[in-house]
């Protein structure tokens, strides 16, 4: 787990003033003076100099973002500067789009997203699956082009649930999972900004909740799910019941958001992207199901040197309150609701 000492509280406290800065600033440069100081302050924190990958991860994801970041002010600079020749201006703005998805790690600009997860601790993987999407996001909300945002959202959810397929390595799946769930949140953005904060949300709370557990567990690699037969029947089933969650299996809290953006897409007649997402969403559940498959279909032999007090119980109440949340939240909104 992370170590919390003064040092990494400092960037932390830095990160959130950061994004807060760029989401709320009336001027461009305020903006990418946010993006920077975000970007800076989650290298300090990802850094970690007892491990070499988390190092090189560092510098990958500098020099990813410092590219990006010098796209975006060059296309703010020529959008203040008003050039208007052979559509520089269209291209300007289509070039600060895409700088905004690259920053974000959205197909088919995910190839170094995928890498640094793999060589990050899961604390600093939930930062970067969650926190860090959400200034680019509103940012790209104040200056979109829809056709773009549906081009990049159609790639995004097929590359992340045909990526995800015959993965061994969680954090792999949870990053695969992560740009599925990027091309629904750029739809609710391009529906409503009320849909887009409620997806995120719920999208943040269940990642978080399987990210502790993973943690907790010390688990990186699907066939750890294995090492887990000491636990009790009923802890386990309650961590499979919240990874379905996550896929969006109903009647689970994960299925409401979904539910909801496509109730509002069938108002506005977008069937055909509908289709195409519902048929996504069964492939991305079929990889989390592999790890409940592991866990619970396959018997192995318990090693004696393998400790497993993970959960003491603290965190078996806070499993039980999730799960219990996870389970009647969905049936009580669909009372209280008309969805």
């Amino acid at each position: 787990m992370m170590n919390y000492n003064s040092t990494k509280l400092m960037f932390l406290i830095l990160l959130m003033m950061s994004t807060i800065l760029s989401i709320s600033s009336y001027s461009w440069f305020s903006m990418w003076m946010g993006l920077e100081m975000n970007l800076m302050a989650f290298i300090m924190i990802m850094s970690n100099y007892k491990n070499m990958m988390n190092s090189e991860s560092s510098i990958k994801y500098f020099m990813v973002q410092a590219l990006t970041s010098t796209i975006f002010l060059s296309s703010i600079i020529m959008l203040i500067l008003e050039v208007d020749y052979n559509n520089v201006d269209y291209i300007m703005k289509l070039t600060l789009n895409l700088s905004l998805m690259i920053k974000m790690g959205a197909a088919p600009f995910h190839l170094w997203f995928i890498q640094i997860l793999n060589n990050m601790n899961w604390m600093s993987c939930l930062i970067l699956m969650t926190w860090q999407k959400i200034s680019p996001m509103i940012i790209l909300s104040y200056f979109m082009n829809n056709y773009i945002i549906i081009l990049i959202m159609m790639i995004s959810i097929i590359t992340g649930s045909i990526g995800g397929i015959n993965q061994s390595f969680l954090r792999t799946i949870m990053g695969y999972s992560s740009i599925n769930n990027l091309g629904w949140l750029l739809m609710c953005m391009m529906i409503s900004e009320t849909l887009w904060n409620f997806y995120f949300i719920m999208y943040s709370m269940l990642n978080m909740v399987m990210i502790f557990m993973f943690n907790s567990m010390k688990m990186f690699h699907i066939n750890q799910s294995y090492s887990i037969n000491n636990i009790k029947p009923l802890t386990k089933f309650l961590i499979n019941l919240n990874i379905l969650s996550l896929g969006g299996l109903p009647p689970f809290l994960g299925f409401l958001p979904k539910w909801m953006t496509l109730k509002m897409m069938l108002m506005n007649n977008m069937i055909f992207y509908s289709l195409l997402m519902m048929m996504m969403s069964l492939i991305t559940l079929y990889y989390y199901l592999q790890i409940n498959f592991s866990s619970m279909m396959l018997n192995y032999y318990n090693q004696k040197f393998n400790n497993n007090s993970f959960f003491n119980k603290n965190m078996m109440n806070y499993l039980y309150m999730l799960t219990f949340l996870s389970m009647t939240t969905l049936s009580v909104s669909s009372m209280m609701f008309n969805f």
